[in-house]
């Protein structure tokens, strides 16, 4: 694929003066192509590019051999991250983790066509 710069030129969504190579609490969430129900769980540690990086690779590539399609799209464009700031925002975001997964069958991008959005 050649160069797009409609399609390949973003603003990036980091701090500009934070080292994301910090040892810090990130929340990151990243999102399947169409909100397909796709993904596994992170495993390793290290720079959050690299985990990110190396968890979409293992992903991708265990996707196509299950559905046997190389090459088709199974991320959306970006990723959600935030440095967590304070132990009151990190106590805010453990509770979502913990109580999101039983909202989920509500979520309007539900497959089986939930009936509202988990906000």
């Amino acid at each position: 694929m050649s160069y797009d710069p409609e399609q390949h030129d973003r603003q990036s969504i980091r701090l500009p003066e934070w080292d994301y190579r910090r040892p810090a609490a990130y929340f990151v969430t990243v999102c399947a192509h169409q909100r397909r129900c796709l993904l596994g769980r992170v495993c390793s540690a290290g720079s959050l590019s690299t985990i990110m990086r190396q968890f979409k690779s293992m992903v991708t590539k265990r996707i196509h051999r299950r559905r046997d399609t190389p090459g088709a799209a199974v991320w959306q464009r970006n990723v959600y991250e935030r440095i967590v700031r304070n132990r009151q925002e990190m106590n805010r975001i453990r509770t979502y983790i913990r109580q999101n997964p039983a909202r989920w069958h509500q979520d309007r991008v539900h497959p089986d066509g939930g009936t509202a959005s988990s906000g």
